[in-house]
């Protein structure tokens, strides 16, 4: 290859690298082209300006090739017609460049020049053509009645020959007074059929309207200063053909360009007002510059009367196309309308999906209709139309879902029966799916979550123990019920709740295979089959659940929490009976309930002997009740703020005769799964309300101090326990603020326990909420409770001393309690920093072992003299004394008469 050929090759390869980065050349093109403009303008030399309007031609036919290149028109002849033009005029240029012109080389500028004007009328033409190509017959008059009315304006004002000053040779004289007024008027034709035929939503478009409006400002105030013969190159009006020249690369370059070319769409073809008006002034075009050169006389009349008539011709015509023009639309939308019913019946006959009916309805709506808004909603009151006229609401479904269509416009009546009929056949395409649906599903599956239901998962285990006894194959049964589930139905209503389910279901089935089995029993039960797994991986599974489970559902913008309670069982040979291994998967899962938070339980031997325990538990329960081993001891409640002992809780303990004194951790959550927890707890209430009807006789009548009982939840929906409790105080003459009943966080799931505790609280009973933390509540909960104090759980005191994020979430408690006028107390404070960050974290009260152990009834310490209601603050360790671990004991005489009436340990 030769040098040269290798040059072209490297000049080629560079051009399609240029050409690949399209989206960005443009916008380099804008700040060349405004740079080239600044530089013409401030420039003081001609030589300078000369060059920099050269240059600018150059680059604006590299643009133009570079556009053509990179976008690729599907009509690219003209484009290439305005190449050829501004190649022509830069060739011009270039032979009358100052630094190498003569006169034989300038004698061929106006030449050249007069070859490219016409060429940049009919680029200019060709391009607007495009956009409405054959058949726009219309649109083509419009456009030469523009032509002609410009030419004349243009021919008999700046362009008229008379205006020519001095000697002007050939050349000269036929560019000015013919070439540029024709290229002119072509360029004015082309833009109005971009303006009124075209569309200018595309931004190619605008820069050839640019180009064109540059072009005839920056001509006609050329036109006028050559003919007053004051015209000299570099005057300022110029940079309006120099940014001309620049749009038309612009146009090119912009990645939007072969949309400029393309066929426009009809509704951009319609006669409208502005194009009507546009016409007008290209009729009173040739009168207008009559009377502006000049006439007087008859002649004067004579104008004015032909402008005054074709005026009026022109309106009376207007109004007739107008009225045609709208009554053809009408008849064209609804033909269109028509056909498009057509389509959607036999779509619908032809048994297509809803969905897809659904959503051809919707296009078609949109489309033919205009409208901003065109969907299927669900959960529409059956209304026909809103308020307003612009729009309309059809119900489709017995479910709630409407079609609901909104525009600017209000709708006609044949607008309306259009979507009444596509609304009507979407009802249609829903039944059929409903009951085709319904005939499937309802066997089988749950018509909630789509998952199997208990009768096919009873099938489906069958199946995987026929097979699993047949190959020797392991399988496992995984039962899983949703902590706190109720409250997400209470606090968020049962469409969030189903939500939730629906949720669950899905994550389900994105953990387990294809082969495996996600089905729902009832409720918030579900269940998961899993076939030939090891015992290892069926744990992993397992664990994989609650760890998917754990995190919040965002359902309608909020996020909502459950736990999870899993079973897990893996039948063994020999069981073939699918509801047997339910209830082992049952059993294991109420065995991970009575667990804090999130947990699973394996059933196997150890399960086994677990429940038999517990039977044996509850039979000693029951022998415990007889004998009467029960006993309760006292720990006493501090206000953290000034150390004033405020109450203390009741605790109860059993005395084994075996095993000797336990604590409820040993077998209350036996005695809550049964009927004994009723009993037991009617006990403790009685004894507790027996020695408070003691202590109230030594307790100053201005001191607050209560005596706080824990409720079960089971207890507490016991008929017509508010009564009993109210006969308690009754009996032993008991004021209502000095008893206080705790309820358990786990126990306010069900609506009735949260009944029974308000109703206890509108006696006069203080309400406590207990282990607030461990569970499902929020904050936001407190706010339907007459709560007097809440109970942080010993888990979170102990955590904020050491995790910022803890100690963040106690502040935030304290603060918005305090701010619903409700105290809060924190349980196990078991150290002096736990104590001094309660403290700190604006706890009132406090419980623990570093503030007073359980004790004895006779043993508990009671401010019964006025001198002991006055008390030093906890962090005073001015004259206190520490009491030992044993908590508070009745003090001495001599500590009562020095007023020491505190068992708090100095922080």
């Amino acid at each position: 290859m030769t040098t040269e050929g290798r040059s072209l090759a490297q000049v080629w390869h560079w051009l399609v690298d240029v050409t690949a980065m399209q989206a960005r050349v443009w916008k380099l093109g804008v700040a060349l082209g405004v740079l080239a403009g600044v530089a013409f303008l401030l420039s003081e030399t001609e030589l300078f300006r000369e060059t920099v309007w050269r240059l600018t031609l150059l680059g604006s036919c590299l643009g133009v090739a570079l556009g053509v290149r990179a976008n690729r028109p599907a009509r690219q002849h003209p484009w290439w017609l305005l190449f050829t033009a501004l190649a022509i005029l830069a060739v011009a240029n270039l032979l009358d460049y100052p630094l190498w012109a003569t006169e034989a080389t300038t004698a061929w500028s106006d030449p050249l020049a007069i070859l490219a004007f016409p060429l940049i009328g009919i680029g200019a033409l060709a391009l607007s053509r495009s956009q409405a190509p054959g058949g726009d017959r219309e649109s083509a008059i419009d456009g030469a009645i523009v032509m002609v009315a410009m030419a004349a304006v243009l021919a008999g004002t700046a362009y008229h020959p008379e205006h020519l000053v001095g000697e002007v040779d050939l050349a000269a004289r036929v560019l000015h007074t013919a070439v540029a007024p024709l290229m002119m008027a072509a360029v004015t034709a082309a833009t109005f059929r971009l303006l009124f035929v075209g569309s200018l939503r595309v931004a190619a478009a605008w820069f050839v309207v640019a180009a064109a409006v540059m072009a005839l400002v920056g001509n006609a105030v050329r036109a006028v200063l050559v003919s007053g013969g004051v015209y000299e190159r570099g005057v300022w009006t110029d940079i309006f053909i120099l940014f001309a020249y620049v749009s038309i690369a612009l146009a090119s370059l912009h990645p939007s360009a072969p949309a400029l070319t393309a066929p426009a769409d009809l509704r951009y073809r319609r006669f409208t007002s502005a194009r009507l008006l546009v016409l007008g002034l290209a009729l009173l075009a040739a009168p207008a510059t009559m009377l502006a050169r000049g006439v007087s006389g008859d002649l004067f009349l004579m104008v004015a009367a032909t402008a005054a008539v074709s005026m009026l011709v022109l309106w009376r015509l207007s109004r007739m196309a107008l009225e045609r023009e709208r009554s053809r639309r009408e008849l064209h939308s609804r033909a269109d309308r028509q056909a498009a019913l057509a389509a959607l019946g036999r779509h619908a006959l032809d048994a297509a999906s809803v969905e897809d009916l659904v959503h051809e309805t919707l296009e078609a709506c949109r489309h033919h209709l205009a409208a901003d808004r065109c969907e299927l909603v669900a959960g529409v009151q059956p209304a026909r139309d809103w308020p307003d006229d612009a729009t309309v609401i059809m119900p489709v479904a017995d479910d709630g879902r409407a079609l609901v269509v909104e525009r600017g416009r209000r709708f006609s009546d044949e607008e309306r029966a259009f979507l009444a009929s596509a609304a009507h056949l979407v009802t249609l395409a829903i039944e059929r799916q409903v009951v085709q649906q319904a005939m499937e599903q309802a066997a089988i599956y749950d018509s909630l979550t789509g998952l199997p239901n208990r009768r096919r998962i009873l099938e489906r285990l069958d199946e995987v123990l026929e097979r699993s006894r047949r190959e020797g194959r392991s399988a496992c049964v995984m039962f899983i019920d949703l902590d706190g589930f109720k409250r997400v139905n209470d606090d968020h209503g049962h469409k969030v709740g189903d939500a939730v389910l629906v949720a669950v279901s899905r994550r389900l089935q994105d953990i387990f295979r294809g082969a495996d089995t996600v089905g729902r029993l009832a409720g918030d039960e579900f269940v998961v089959i899993v076939d030939n797994v090891s015992d290892r991986a069926a744990r992993s599974f397992a664990h994989r659940v609650i760890a998917s489970l754990h995190h919040p559902f965002q359902v309608e913008g909020c996020p909502v929490r459950v736990g999870v309670s899993l079973g897990l069982t893996t039948p063994r040979s020999g069981i073939t009976d699918p509801e047997q291994v339910l209830a082992q998967a049952d059993a294991a899962m109420y065995v991970a309930k009575a667990q804090a938070g999130s947990s699973m339980a394996v059933y196997d031997r150890t399960l086994g002997e677990t429940s038999a325990r517990r039977r044996e538990i509850e039979r000693e329960l029951e022998r415990a009740i007889a004998l009467g081993e029960f006993s309760l001891v006292y720990q006493p409640l501090w206000r953290l703020g000034d150390g004033a002992c405020v109450g203390a809780e009741a605790l109860l303990r059993w005395d084994h005769p075996e095993r000797g004194r336990l604590d409820p951790s040993a077998f209350l959550s036996v005695a809550e799964q049964s009927d004994l927890i009723v009993v037991i707890g009617g006990w403790v209430l009685e004894q507790a309300t027996e020695q408070l009807a003691r202590w109230q006789e030594q307790l100053p009548d201005a001191h607050p101090w209560t005596l706080y009982v824990n409720l079960a939840g089971r207890q507490l929906l016991a008929p017509g326990f508010v009564e009993q409790v109210d006969r308690l105080l009754q009996v032993h003459g008991l004021c209502p603020a000095r008893l206080g009943v705790e309820v358990s966080e786990r126990a306010v799931v069900d609506d009735r326990v949260v009944a029974t505790a308000t109703s206890l609280a509108f006696l006069g009973i203080r309400l406590a909420w207990d282990d607030f933390g461990t569970g499902f509540s929020s904050i936001a909960h407190l706010r339907g409770w007459p709560l007097d104090i809440l109970k942080l759980d010993g888990s979170l005191v102990q955590s904020a001393v050491t995790n910022p994020e803890d100690a963040g979430i106690v502040r935030a408690m304290c603060s918005v309690a305090h701010e619903l006028g409700i105290e809060v107390l924190a349980e196990h404070v078991d150290s002096a920093e736990q104590l001094a960050t309660m403290q700190r974290l604006g706890c009132d009260l406090g419980q623990g072992y570093h503030l007073g152990r359980p004790v004895e009834a006779g043993k508990l310490w009671l401010p019964n003299r006025r001198q002991d209601v006055v008390v030093r603050g906890i962090g005073d360790r001015g004259g206190r004394r520490d009491r030992g671990v044993d908590g508070l004991v009745a003090p001495s005489r001599s500590e009562q008469e020095q007023g020491v009436t505190t068992g708090l340990r100095a922080p």
